[in-house]
């Protein structure tokens, strides 16, 4: 069976930036990504892209409501990202899932 996307259940955050995920799509280079976030507490949310010489690069940055659903679609060719978390409160778990569309 092929994966779609990655995700992950229940990861602990801070009131610091925390990885939550990371994610490799070679076959978005036509059409995007996109990842959707459940956060137990109010926070921001923020994508970053690999760049070729291996580096992060901040790529986009959204504000998440407790217990709400964020979708954040990007139709952009990235074919490696990771999503971070930041929460206004220490404690809160979120739910998250990146994949190629």
């Amino acid at each position: 069976m092929a994966v779609r996307g990655t995700t992950v259940s229940a990861k602990a955050y801070t009131t610091d930036e925390t990885d939550i995920l990371e994610v490799q799509c070679p076959h978005t280079s036509k059409r995007g990504v996109f990842f959707t976030v459940y956060p137990s507490t109010v926070g921001t949310a923020k994508v970053y892209y690999k760049d070729p010489g291996g580096t992060y690069r901040l790529f986009r940055t959204e504000a998440a409501s407790a217990d709400d659903l964020l979708t954040i679609a990007i139709a952009y060719p990235l074919s490696e990202m990771k999503l971070t978390y930041e929460g206004t409160s220490s404690g809160g778990t979120v739910n998250a899932e990146g994949r190629g569309h």
